[in-house]
């Protein structure tokens, strides 16, 4: 179980310096058994406790897909910022 191995390693770990590690581990252990409980465990429930959850996924077409990674190249950004840009700046435009 992952519990054990989290409470091994937290035992390992001794000095100030590892505090943090151990505040952390503490807080990923409880939002791994609430998650549990809830039944979320394995759907994102412990990274929406740790506001790390992805937002969602978008599937383009793969023309789409071409077009933006040719664009985005050439203005030196990565596909996945570049087409997150333009959806944001079309809602914009749109927001009344």
């Amino acid at each position: 179980m992952p519990w054990k191995l989290l409470e091994k390693a937290r035992e390992q770990m001794s000095s100030d310096k590892d505090a943090w590690y151990i505040e952390i581990q503490d807080k990923f252990f409880h939002a791994v058994k609430e998650a549990e409980a809830e039944g979320t465990l394995g759907r994102g429930g412990v990274l929406k406790r740790f506001g790390m959850a992805p937002g969602g996924t978008v599937f383009l077409n793969p023309a789409d897909r071409d077009m933006a990674e040719r664009q985005a190249a050439e203005r030196g950004m990565s596909t996945q910022d570049y087409v997150r840009t333009l959806l944001h700046e079309t809602l914009l435009s749109r927001e009344p």
